[in-house]
């Protein structure tokens, strides 16, 4: 499987935030984290599935996304 994890950011963070790390991560609200996106095909060679996936606060993309792609790939080929 070939993959790209990726986020997109739903919240300004001010540069002040960011310096001094004023709100962690595990402590902003649900509305702040950003959207884990994550894109896929299987197998390398000879490409047969893709798909392309977001999960709205769902924070990185290799954490939220990547295990739920791992499952749907290898269901449509059988290897589950």
């Amino acid at each position: 499987m070939a993959r790209k994890t990726a986020h997109t950011q739903v919240r300004r963070i001010p540069k002040r935030e960011r310096r001094m790390a004023l709100v962690k991560h595990k402590n902003r609200p649900l509305e702040w984290i950003a959207h884990a996106m994550f894109a896929a095909y299987a197998p390398i060679h000879k490409t047969e599935y893709a798909l392309s996936e977001v999960v709205e606060h769902g924070g990185s993309g290799g954490q939220a996304a990547a295990h739920i792609a791992k499952v749907l790939l290898r269901a449509v080929q059988g290897l589950v």
